[in-house]
Parts: structure tokens; sequence; C-alpha cells
């Protein structure tokens, strides 16, 4: 058993090829999903409950539902909501009516804690506020109750209430921060007011309560990840599509490698070449993006084909005799975009092409090369319609190197969203220990999944996260006048990070390693 007894210790671990990005889960208080229940995804624990009439769910997209209210139904939360220390807050929800009435709807109401997010009697329009009343509050621009989708941030540093609308900030008014006292009455109240009032009817989904002010890149990914790639090749020793059906075939199996922590890449040899199955529909496309990453050091006397879109104007290739990289959206190589430096260099590398309509950009490691214009061509989704890696649909231009994690969007990515994915691929891990002294020992250490952690003292409330090396929660638990913790990893092999909340404010972070 291996025992630390640690003042303010911090140790960092690097690891090589792990994408990591901003954290939007930094000072999320609670988070409703509405994937089919009413269940808070933080660790926090503020479940809701349905307290009038019935709720029902939709399905918005693959593997996401939101709720629905019919102007009679009521949910709210089981246990307290304690907002008393929040020195900044941001609500971030997604909204879809086409009711306006006589009276406000309550989307969100956090009773005697001083916030609210609602439609607005006879217009329509949203308002937020966070000084206890909805009269005087910011009220958008437009109207929302258009039968569609919209996006809503309202945040308030203190002293101003901000409003964003479908990632754009439509405008602030002055307010002061209201809170509650973490009474009983402190309660989350959605599609009716505490006191059964100001019904709503309509849908929201991904409703999120922060401790802080979201940044521009916050609200612009909340935003914009709303719209998933219409395919995704993670190549976790697979040729799946991870969000449509274009999956992909081989005429023989080809070999993956380790792309960090429990991630893979695929490797082509330069003979070798992978297809979509079926045909590759882009024939509605206005925009386009593809995001890759991509390792090579191999230079030829002709063009390398990392993905093809055979008929549908688009490529992506590394340049012969160059190295460099080339995209295009104008169904001809010649004349394309070529990145700025070589990149044969046997580096990972993550690339983004994307076309607007009448531009080509190209992103190099999270920053913009350059750009060129060329007008989008699509293809007309017929059989011939397919996507190629590795050699052309031919059986020419054949690459030599590693791809992972492509995808293919309708649209083009914000700078934000690129960033996030083109950081730097060293992640450092670190671990925390309050600066109060304390003992505490994890074993076993590596494990084989389940292993303990030990606090040397009992505690009344105990709250453990565990997260993979992208960020993901993968387990939490919650323990109550417990010293000896027992706690699994039902994952795959690879180092995981451990936060233990506990006591008054007061936490550490470690890794464990599976073997």
């Amino acid at each position: 058993m291996k025992q630390k007894n640690i003042l303010l210790f911090i140790l960092s671990i690097t690891i090589q090829y792990v994408v990591i990005g901003q954290n939007i889960t930094d000072g999320l208080q609670a988070h409703y999903k509405f994937d089919t229940n009413l269940v808070d995804d933080t660790l926090n624990n503020h479940d809701l409950n349905t307290t009038d009439g019935s709720v029902s769910y939709n399905l918005v997209a693959t593997n996401d539902s939101a709720i629905s209210f019919d102007g009679a139904s009521q949910v709210s939360s089981i246990s307290n909501f304690n907002n008393s220390s929040f020195t900044a807050t941001a609500v971030s929800l997604w909204i879809k009516s086409s009711t306006v009435t006589a009276d406000l709807q309550i989307c969100l109401q956090g009773a005697h804690m001083g916030f609210g997010a609602y439609i607005q009697a006879y217009s329509g329009k949203f308002i937020g506020f966070f000084d206890s009343s909805s009269t005087g509050s910011y009220e958008s621009t437009n109207v929302i109750t258009d039968g569609m989708w919209h996006h809503i941030v309202i945040q308030n540093d203190g002293t101003t209430t901000f409003m964003y609308v479908d990632g754009v900030l439509d405008g602030s008014t002055s307010e002061n921060l209201v809170v509650g006292n973490g009474a009983a009455n402190n309660k989350l109240y959605l599609g009716k007011s505490n006191l059964g009032v100001q019904n709503f009817a309509g849908s929201l989904n991904d409703v999120r309560i922060y401790n802080r002010m979201l940044t521009l890149c916050d609200i612009e990914i909340l935003y914009d990840n709303y719209t998933s790639p219409v395919a995704s090749f993670l190549f976790e020793n697979n040729l799946l599509d991870d969000v449509n059906t274009n999956d992909l075939q081989s005429t023989a199996a080809l070999p993956y490698e380790s792309f960090g922590v429990n991630d893979t890449a695929i490797i082509f040899d330069g003979t070798s070449q992978v297809s979509s199955i079926s045909n590759f529909d882009n024939s509605s496309f206005t925009q386009c993006a593809i995001s890759l990453w991509v390792k090579s050091n191999t230079i030829t006397a002709d063009l390398q084909i990392c993905l093809q879109g055979a008929h549908m104007g688009f490529g992506a290739y590394i340049q012969a005799n160059s190295g460099k990289f080339i995209g295009f959206f104008d169904s001809s190589s010649t004349g394309s975009y070529e990145s700025t430096n070589v990149i044969t260099d046997g580096m990972w590398h993550h690339i983004v092409i994307q076309n607007d309509g009448t531009t080509t950009f190209m992103y190099v490691d999270g920053v913009l090369d350059g750009s060129i214009s060329e007008n989008l061509v699509i293809g007309n989704g017929t059989a011939n319609n397919k996507l190629y890696l590795g050699k052309s649909n031919l059986g020419v231009q054949n690459f030599t190197g590693s791809l992972n994690n492509i995808n293919i969007y309708n649209r083009v990515l914000n700078l934000c969203e690129i960033k996030e994915i083109g950081q730097t691929r060293i992640l450092g891990i670190t671990e925390h220990v309050d600066s109060k002294t304390i003992n505490y020992a994890i074993y076993p250490n590596p494990t084989t999944g389940n292993f303990w952690i030990d606090l040397k003292d009992n505690y009344e409330e105990i709250k453990v996260q565990i997260f993979d090396t992208n960020g993901r929660l993968i387990s939490k638990k919650r323990f109550s006048q417990m010293q000896l913790l027992p706690l699994e990893i039902n994952a795959a092999k690879g180092i995981y990070i451990v936060k233990v909340l506990y006591g008054t404010n007061n936490y550490f972070v470690s890794k464990v390693i599976k073997q």
C-alpha cells in the first residue's frame, strides 16, 4: 500500500497525443439532459421530479431527447438548490415553443434564489433576470416562439445581466445578482412557478446552471455542439461511423496504433484502401468542414490521398514531392490551398479544411494557415458518391501513414471549436491536494478494476468522480460517514483521474492506472 502525506503537492505527468480542450463542465452546478429522465448529470444530485401533470420526451437527435410541457405540467428539484455562495452565475438552455399567452411562461425559476428564465407575456420574446424580479428584466430583441429550437444563455457577473441568443450577444442590462440562503424553499421549478402559475407550453433541452460566467467560446461550443457531424470515424479498432450509417470497409484487415489513452488510429501502408460501403450524400450541403488527425513521414512523387469524396467535390491530400497538406472543395486538386509547412515530420497534426460556399480555409494544429477562393462543389447522392481513404477510387495516389478522428460536417466550424480540437497534444494531469495536510491512500494502484481509497478519517459527505484523460466522466459515487471507499473502474485499460470531494469545500485529485 502506498501512502501519501502531502502539503500542497503538485505532480505533472506528460502524455503525448491526447486531444484536450476547454472544459465546459467547469463550474457546472446542475445539468439536465432530459434523455427520458429528470436526473441531474452532475455529482450535485439536484434531481428533478414531476410535481404537477405529466411531461413527455421527444427525440431531437440521435441519442438525444428533450422534455415537453403541455401548459399544465411542472417539474421541480427534489431537494433545495444552494446558490448562496455564487458571485456570478450563468444559465444555458435550448427552447422550442410556438405559444404566446397573456401571462409569463416559466421555463426555469430559481425560487427564492433570485433568477428566472421566462417567455414574455403577449410578445413571445425571452426574458432573463438575476435580481429576483421579472420587472425591468432584459428582453430579447426578437421573438423566440417561432416553433424553432433556440439556444439561450443568460448570465450575471454580479452587477450586469447579459443575454445570448443562438450564440450571439443580444444585449445586457444593469442589475445586481441576488442569491438564496440555501433554505428548504430554495428550489428549481420548470413549466410553472412555485405558486403553480405562469404555465409554459413548449420543449426544453440541455439545461445547465453554472456558478461562473461563460466565455464566448463556451457559449459558441454549447450552441454549435447541438449540430453533430454528419459522419465521424473514430477508428477504435473498427471502421464504423460513430454518428450515422456511413460505415467503411476494406479489402483486407488494417492495423491500428495507440493514439493516447484508450484511443486508436488506423495505419495505411501505401497499398491499403478503405471506402464507404454505401453512397455518401452531400447534395444538400451549402457549406462543408473536414477535421482529421494525420501522421506521416513519407513523401512520394504522387499525391497521397488521406480522404477523397469521389464525385462529391472534396479531398484532403498530402502534396506530391513537398510533404505539405492540400485541401479542396471544387472537385480539383489543381490550384488547391497548400499548407505553409511540411506535415510529413512523423508527428501528429490536426487539420481542418472547410468551405463556406465560396472560400476554402485551412487550419493546422488549431491555427489558421490560410485560405483560397473556390466554389463549393457537391455530389448528387448517387451510388458512385463514396468516401475513399488510403488511395483514390481509381486505386492510385497511395497514402502511407496514420489517420484518426475524421469528422465531416455540413457547416463550417467556428474558431473556438477548431482550437478546442486542435490544442496541444500534450496533456498535463495534475494531482492536487488541499492546502490542509491530509493522509490518504489509494490501493491497489495500478489496479485491474477494483480499488480502495482510504481517507484515514470519517467525513459526513464524500463525492467521488472518475474521469478518463479526455475529461469524460466515467462514473460517480456518493458516500456518507465512511473512511474506506470501495470503487471500480469499469472501462478499458489506461490512466484515469479520480477527484474526491470531502468535508467543507475540500478535495483532492489523483491518478489511478487500470491494467
